[in-house]
């Protein structure tokens, strides 16, 4: 299996959006979709930016996946860089 992801996948074409999870967590603790697909992007910045490898990638993205609180998606997201 090859994957195929490359910076143009995950960049912005306005170059305005901001990546990470939404800091709109106020009163909640449940993940939405919107928040594990959010989680997801991230990771594959990270992987295009050589921060983890492809089994890492697909180890975390699994955990998004699957994850029903914003607490588990912030443990997917762990080491990640942002910048």
């Amino acid at each position: 299996m090859t994957l195929g992801i490359a910076v143009a996948d995950v960049e912005s074409p306005d170059g305005r959006r901001a990546h990470g999870v939404p800091e709109a967590r106020y009163d909640r603790t449940d993940a939405t979709e919107a928040d594990r697909d959010e989680a997801i992007d991230c990771l594959k910045r990270a992987y295009v930016n050589d921060q983890l490898t492809t089994d890492e990638l697909a180890e975390r993205v699994a955990i998004a996946h699957v994850a029903e609180t914003l607490d588990q998606l912030d443990a997917a997201l762990a080491d990640v860089s942002f910048s």
